[in-house]
């Protein structure tokens, strides 16, 4: 009788025929029972390698497993895929020429990636601003460049532009000039050397009467300056005026670089007026004196000498004179400061 004869009725998954003592049955067989050993796992009827069973004694001598874990040294990042570490490359790295040999006695292959190295992985330790990586004919070292410029003492390098340091320039000098003084020259340590400015005084003056001359002026100054700059002119007098009697008196004044009979108005100009109905009218009484001053500034182009004037006029007048004209005036250099006061 085969298999094919027996019929698995009333059987169960995993059972066997086997006798009872007085007939043939299917029963779940007894015997051994298994249990899952070191490294192993047993779920029912089923043995596995259990998750971290096997440890480094199961593993035979020699036999070669891949790398895992957090990397170190110049590497950064984790297994199996770390990087090179941020200025972790520095001049013994880099081989001189790394297409033949290795700076390392390595072969070529150590550096066989591309682009692979950023500029942040390389160390910029012994180098100075400016410095370049280049080969000095056995290694790969941070120098100079050839024919590079660099700011020296005084002088500031913007890309590829020197300026001057006005800083530094200003902080050589060690000292200053007194008032109405400038700076002519500064020596080596920074000292100066001053120089007064060229300021001149010329005066003029009368104690005696004085009427207009043909031209019209009634004192004249002349004034020679070194250079260009400017000139300060300032006259003081007396003026006497007798009326008429029927008509208005003025009598007008200014200061001119010209003399003049036909002037009105205008810088350095002063009038006076008198009323015909003061009792100054009339031939037989006296006049009638007021101070009377004026200022006036000018230019010069250059050296030389100047004539500058007081020009005098009256209008309507039975008489007229000026008296105690005092004249004065001053140079400034180019460059200074003149301040008038209204």
């Amino acid at each position: 009788m085969g298999t094919s004869q027996l019929s698995a009725s009333g059987s169960s998954n995993g059972q066997v025929l086997t006798s009872n003592g007085s007939q043939v049955v299917w029963q779940t067989p007894s015997g051994a029972t298994y249990t899952a050993g070191s490294g192993l796992a047993l779920s029912g009827t089923t043995f596995s390698i259990a998750p971290g069973g096997v440890t480094s004694t199961m593993i035979a001598p020699g036999t070669a497993l891949p790398p895992n874990g957090a990397a170190g040294g110049s590497l950064n990042g984790s297994y199996p895929n770390p990087g090179i570490a941020a200025g972790a490359i520095g001049n013994t790295q880099l081989a001189v020429n790394y297409a033949g040999s290795s700076s390392q006695g390595g072969p070529a292959s150590d550096v066989s990636c591309t682009s692979c190295v950023s500029n942040g992985e390389m160390s910029a330790g012994g180098s100075s601003i400016g410095q370049v990586l280049t080969s000095n004919g056995s290694q790969v070292v941070w120098q100079t460049p050839s024919g590079m410029y660099t700011a020296g003492t005084g002088l500031t390098l913007n890309g590829s532009q020197f300026n001057v340091n006005t800083a530094a320039i200003q902080a050589r000098v060690s000292s200053s000039c007194p008032a109405s003084s400038a700076i002519r020259a500064i020596d080596v340590n920074g000292a100066v050397g001053c120089e007064n400015f060229p300021a001149a005084t010329y005066g003029a003056n009368t104690a005696t009467s004085v009427r207009p001359a043909a031209d019209g002026h009634l004192v004249v100054l002349p004034v020679t300056v070194p250079g260009p700059g400017s000139v300060l002119v300032s006259a003081h007098w007396g003026a006497g005026m007798r009326g008429n009697g029927t008509q208005d008196c003025s009598v007008w004044t200014q200061i001119s670089d010209a003399p003049s009979t036909s002037f009105f108005g205008g810088p350095g100009f002063s009038r006076f007026f008198l009323p015909s109905n003061l009792p100054t009218a009339g031939p037989s009484t006296g006049y009638l004196t007021l101070p009377g001053s004026a200022t006036r500034l000018f230019s010069v182009g250059g050296p030389g000498t100047v004539n500058y004037y007081l020009n005098g006029r009256a209008v309507t007048c039975q008489d007229f004179l000026w008296v105690d004209i005092q004249m004065s005036a001053q140079y400034f250099p180019q460059g200074s400061i003149v301040t008038l006061n209204p």
